[in-house]
């Protein structure tokens, strides 16, 4: 009986030092704590292995580009190549983006297709192989026949890596 109840006098002290140090134990260490917790190692848990995010996914692109005034033939092609391939439209030109608005709305109507417009500069051929060389995303660049930028183009043969894609206007029903 003497042991049980020294035995018991011990477990009581411990629960009554584990209660009374449990304030006071939020800033002892791990070694300190196990010892007034009767002496139980606690579990180490492995820490989780965070993966970092992925990078977010990169949209694909068709550019359409624009001298002077938007081609009909062209903006078809373009669009429908952007809906084939999930792509967004970035429309590289050097005009003013209102104007361009407006064009794209009385062809299109108002919230028919979402579209980027891009100013490349007063050299548009510069300014559009620059912006196709800086965006690895761009599938190609879609331009029309009658664009006196497309004769440029194929004089001055610049070094890019995206394909361009001449489109005539002659656009007659099959």
């Amino acid at each position: 009986m003497k042991k049980q109840a020294h035995s018991l006098r011990q477990d009581l002290r411990r629960a009554f030092d584990a209660l009374a140090f449990a304030n006071a134990g939020e800033m002892l260490p791990d070694s300190s704590k196990d010892k007034i917790l009767a002496g139980a190692k606690p579990r180490r848990l492995a820490r989780p292995q965070v993966q970092p995010a992925p990078p977010p996914a990169r949209r694909k692109r068709i550019a359409l580009a624009v001298d002077g005034r938007i081609r009909v033939g062209a903006l078809r092609y373009a669009l429908g190549a952007a809906a084939r391939f999930d792509a967004d439209l970035e429309i590289l030109t050097n005009l003013r983006e209102a104007e361009v608005n407006a064009a794209m709305a009385r062809e299109l109507g108002r919230g028919a297709f979402r579209w980027d417009v891009i100013q490349v500069g007063a050299d548009l051929l510069a300014g559009i192989t620059e912006h196709a060389r800086r965006q690895a995303n761009t599938l190609f660049v879609v331009t029309s026949a009658q664009d006196a930028l497309t004769e440029r183009y194929v004089a001055a043969r610049p070094s890019v890596q995206v394909p361009w894609l001449v489109v005539s206007d002659d656009l007659r029903a099959a």
